[in-house]
C-alpha cells in the first residue's frame, strides 16, 4: 500500500463541506477475486467499513452497481462524517469517480475528493 505514504494538499475551503477529513488516502485494490478498500491516515490504515459497519461490505468499483454505490457512500461518509452529506452526493460522486475506477487497484485523496465534489455540484456557479 505504498499510496498511504503520500501527504494531501490543504482541501479547498467551503462552508459546504464543514468537517471534513484531510490528508487521507483511500486505497482499492483486488487480489484475485476479493477486493479491499483501506484508508490511510496519519495514526494508521484500517478497512474502510459500509453502512452496516462490516468492512469491505460489497465495494466495487469501475462500474454502477450497488457495489459501487456502497462504496460512494462509505468514502463520502468517511470522508464528511455526515450520513446526510454522504446521501446527498452518494449518486453524483459514484458517476463522476467510482465507476471511473481503474478495476485493478486505485488511490483517491481526500483533496481530490473535495475538488471533485466542488467542481460537478449542481451548485456551482460559471466562472
Amino acid at each position: 500500500m505504498s499510496g498511504c505514504n503520500h501527504a494531501s494538499p490543504i482541501l479547498p475551503s467551503s462552508s459546504s463541506m464543514p468537517g471534513v477529513r484531510r490528508d487521507v488516502h483511500y486505497v482499492g485494490f483486488r487480489a484475485k477475486t476479493q477486493s479491499s478498500v483501506w484508508v490511510c491516515i496519519r495514526a494508521g490504515v484500517s478497512e474502510l467499513r459500509g453502512k452496516d459497519e462490516k468492512a469491505n461490505t460489497r465495494f466495487d468499483w469501475g462500474n454502477s452497481d450497488v457495489g459501487a454505490s456502497e462504496l460512494s457512500f462509505a468514502i463520502l461518509f468517511h470522508f464528511s462524517g455526515g450520513e446526510e452529506f454522504a446521501a446527498r452526493h452518494q449518486q453524483r460522486f459514484m458517476q463522476h469517480v467510482i465507476s471511473r475506477l481503474p478495476i485493478s487497484g486505485w488511490e483517491l485523496s481526500s483533496s481530490a475528493i473535495a475538488k471533485t465534489l466542488l467542481a460537478t455540484s449542481p451548485n456551482q456557479e460559471a466562472s
